[in-house]
C-alpha cells in the first residue's frame, strides 16, 4: 500500500468519524429540545418561544415612572406647603 492510499484512507474514516460525531451531537440536541417542546405543551410556564421574552408585568414603563415621580414631588410640595403656614 502506497503513501498515497494510506492518506486516503485516514482521511476518509477521519471524514467518517467527524460526520458521525455531529450527527450524535445533533439528534441529542434535536431530541432535547422535543422534549422540553413537548413538556411546554402541558405547561404553559415552560415555553420555548417565550423564554426570553419579558412579561408584560415585569416591564418599567417610563412614563409610569415620571409620573410616579412627578406625584410623589407633588405631595411633598404640599407637604412642604402646609408645614409653613403651620
Amino acid at each position: 500500500m502506497n503513501r498515497e492510499t494510506q492518506d486516503r484512507i485516514i482521511n476518509l474514516s477521519s471524514a467518517l468519524l467527524t460526520a458521525l460525531v455531529i450527527a450524535i451531537v445533533g439528534y441529542f440536541s434535536f431530541s432535547s429540545f422535543q422534549k422540553i417542546q413537548m413538556a411546554s405543551i402541558d405547561d404553559p410556564s415552560l415555553k420555548v418561544s417565550d423564554e426570553n421574552r419579558i412579561a408584560k408585568s415585569e416591564r418599567i414603563d417610563t412614563e409610569e415612572v415620571i409620573e410616579e415621580m412627578n406625584r410623589i414631588a407633588e405631595a411633598q410640595r404640599l407637604e412642604k406647603e402646609r408645614l409653613e403656614a403651620e
